[in-house]
């Protein structure tokens, strides 16, 4: 009679304990960094994968959906999930996430963090003259 229980459970173990051991090597834990879209779109690849907080104005598409977040010079990263964020269309907001950046994706954020900073401000019109 063996004794300790069948032979493939310590393998069983022994897997799940390497497994968990991966899973926390892929976790970033990095601080996460303030970075303005503007170098999110100059710095892609060098922000890839990095935990960022970043403020733009929302603005979404419908065909096909995706929602992004934007600043005055039109520099857009999109931010996932796009539910999270459609409902508040032209207000300025600030997220902590995950940046990413991939050819056939564009550039991303995945939300961790959200906070509403408020209506985005409006474009004011210079003075008329003589009046």
């Amino acid at each position: 009679m063996r004794r300790g229980g069948r032979p493939g459970r310590m393998w069983l173990w022994l897997a799940v304990g390497f497994a968990s051991v991966a899973l926390l090597g892929c976790v970033d834990r990095s601080p996460a960094q303030v970075v303005s879209l503007a170098d999110l779109v100059a710095e892609q690849d060098a922000y890839d994968g990095s935990t960022v907080i970043a403020e733009g104005t929302v603005q979404v598409h419908d065909e096909p959906r995706h929602v992004w977040i934007e600043d005055a010079d039109q520099h857009r990263v999109e931010v996932f999930p796009p539910d999270a964020v459609a409902d508040l269309v032209g207000q300025r907001i600030r997220v902590t996430g995950r940046f990413t950046f991939r050819d056939d994706r564009g550039r991303g954020i995945d939300i961790a963090d959200l906070e509403v900073l408020g209506e985005a401000p409006t474009a004011v019109a210079p003075p008329v003259a003589g009046g």
